[in-house]
């Protein structure tokens, strides 16, 4: 390795001025005062390091002293709450979870009936139903299963009979039986297909018998009222007649058979 024009010329001076015995010395002095200033370096590192580590162990204690602290004084919210049992006229049983300071319904309630069946089970949250509320049938098939918010309807609506099928579904927004409701035969097939806008029956409906062909079809208007054009159709499928209606009352306005007198 070659030292630099320069470098070379600065240490050819210095050791003509101290002469190579008096250079050499130097140069182990340097030495060796590099040494003590790296061995205090690393000591100093080493002191750092082991403060460091036990910085970060007395952090991490009192942590989890401070977390201990905060556990044992906060309580659960399960003690906070009770369970009650209560008996009703008819000998169902009514239990509840509540709060003890103020009494309202804060969790599982259920509705046992007295041979031990679960008939109803819901959920309160600040005494108002939360969240699905179930109604079951005293075989313990599902009956009915409704979704609320804050205590109103809100959510999808599923009602079953007792063979487990389904009956009717819908939608409830802001309390109110909204948009398409579906209702269904004992055996499944469909049988009304409705609208519903205000909590009744509004716009288009059709109506279904049980082979699937179609037995009715025009619009209610706030409530099981049919207006406009209705048409009715045989079990063949067949328009058979169509009658112009208002408000739920309505006329024959054409017939396949000539035959213009309303049907009861």
């Amino acid at each position: 390795m070659y030292l630099p024009g320069a470098i070379l010329a600065m240490v050819r001076g210095f050791a003509g001025q101290k002469g190579t015995h008096g250079f050499m010395e130097y140069l182990v002095s340097l030495v060796q005062s590099n040494t003590r200033n790296c061995r205090q370096i690393i000591a100093n590192a080493a002191k750092i390091n082991a403060v460091m580590r036990i910085s970060t162990y007395v952090i991490f204690l009192l942590s989890f002293v401070v977390w201990l602290l905060v556990s044992c004084s906060s309580p659960s919210p399960e003690r906070l709450l009770e369970t009650v049992d209560t008996v009703d006229e008819y000998g169902y049983t009514i239990r509840i979870q509540r709060r003890k300071d103020n009494k309202q319904r804060q969790g599982l309630y259920a509705r046992i009936a007295p041979g031990g069946t679960l008939v109803e089970e819901a959920y309160y949250e600040e005494d108002s139903l939360q969240g699905l509320r179930i109604l079951y049938y005293e075989s313990g098939d599902t009956h009915i299963v409704e979704t609320y918010r804050s205590g109103l309807f809100e959510g999808p609506f599923r009602e079953y009979y007792e063979d487990g099928k389904l009956m009717q579904k819908g939608v409830y927004k802001n309390n109110e039986m909204d948009g398409e409701w579906t209702s269904y035969y004992p055996g499944g097939q469909i049988s009304e297909v409705v609208n519903f806008k205000g909590n009744e029956e509004n716009g288009p409906f059709i109506q279904y018998y049980p082979n699937g062909n179609i037995k009715a079809e025009g619009s209610y208007l706030n409530g099981d009222n049919e207006h406009g054009e209705l048409k009715l159709y045989n079990e063949e499928g067949q328009h058979v007649r169509t009658m112009l209606c208002e408000e739920g009352r309505c006329r024959t306005s054409w017939s396949s058979t000539g035959d213009m007198k309303s049907p009861e």
